[in-house]
């Protein structure tokens, strides 16, 4: 099973000192993280895009390719490229430029977001994002892997004889999508699928996981060339104790900060409440090494994940809080799972 490191752009002042992390700043560490990953044994980065509000990253393939400067075997995608609120086109040119510059490490993965501003800002009707999504990946794969491409549909005008330049290094990217809506699409297509497993159980997916294999099976592809995987916070710590009560209040600020982006237009601050607060109960991997390990192999084998993804930079971690996680995750919980 590959792991990746995902940093969504989390950017909440440090929670220790109450001292602002300028974006500049932000940034750096994020170049910092991902070479640190890389030595840890990970082997994917992964970045969110965010618009207009406390996530700072907006431009995650800038982003990750300035990292690919900087590291040899990490693969490097994005956690959410919001493809309804983009041109499949010049998406697809700027996967190709960061598959040229990483020597042909570059992923994509496309979904529709939860943040709903970016979708009045680029004029884009959000009660249609799940058919503009199916619509632009099906155009996207495309581009990404063939030349002179005719096109036409419903939501960019048609398209005759393209070909996209610089020419990806890789004859395939990965192309993932994050919309259970999307479920039987990609099957379809053969496209891998990765699930946002933050805000309920991962036990949840069981069902959608099961209806993708099955779609898998039925499209005609071999079961043993499927992927599959999820994307869930992590925090580890000495003992399971330890760790649930270092996490405890950086999920807490992420909490209230993200509540409060959804709660925006009714212009007042969200405090969590004991309720919300219980979805700290649901994170699931948080504990000791050894149960985060036991955790994420249950997961595996129940939804038959071959990707898990960890977030663990939120709530106003500090960059050393970070680093020490990467390096606990490396030397405490892949070698678990590695062939």
């Amino acid at each position: 099973m590959e792991f990746a490191l995902v940093n969504l752009g989390d950017n909440l002042p440090v929670l220790s000192t109450g001292a602002p992390i300028s974006d500049a700043q932000k940034h750096a560490n994020l170049l910092e993280q991902a070479v640190v990953a890389e030595a840890a044994g990970f082997d994917v980065f992964m970045l969110g895009e965010h618009h207009f509000n406390y996530f700072m990253i907006s431009t995650p393939f800038a982003v990750l390719s300035a990292i690919a400067q900087h590291t040899r075997t990490l693969r490097l995608g994005t956690g959410v490229t919001l493809l309804p609120t983009r041109d499949p086109l010049l998406v697809a040119e700027e996967v190709a430029t960061l598959d040229v510059l990483s020597d042909g490490r570059a992923e994509i993965g496309v979904g529709r977001g939860i943040h709903q501003g970016i979708y009045a800002a680029m004029g884009r009707p959000v009660e249609q994002a799940s058919d503009i999504l199916e619509e632009g990946m099906a155009l996207l794969a495309r581009l990404l892997s063939e030349q002179d491409v005719s096109w036409s549909g419903q939501w960019r005008p048609p398209i005759e004889g393209i070909t996209i330049r610089p020419r990806p290094v890789q004859q395939r990217i990965p192309l993932w999508s994050g919309s259970t809506s999307a479920l039987e699409l990609c099957a379809g297509l053969g496209l891998p699928c990765m699930w946002v497993a933050t805000v309920y159980p991962y036990q949840k997916l069981a069902p959608v996981a099961a209806n993708f294999r099955d779609a898998w099976a039925a499209a005609g592809h071999s079961e043993g060339e499927y992927q599959l995987g999820i994307g869930a916070h992590c925090h580890v710590g000495a003992t399971s104790q330890a760790a649930r009560e270092s996490f405890r209040p950086h999920f807490g600020a992420y909490f209230e900060a993200s509540a409060n982006i959804e709660k925006s237009n009714l212009k007042r601050r969200v405090q969590p409440t004991a309720r919300d607060m219980s979805l700290f109960d649901d994170v699931p991997f948080c504990g000791s090494a050894a149960e985060v390990v036991d955790r994420i192999a249950a997961a595996r084998d129940l939804l038959g994940l071959t990707r898990m993804a960890l977030v663990i930079d939120l709530g106003g971690m500090s960059q050393g809080q970070v680093l020490d996680q990467i390096g606990m995750l490396g030397e405490e919980v892949l070698p678990a799972f590695a062939d």
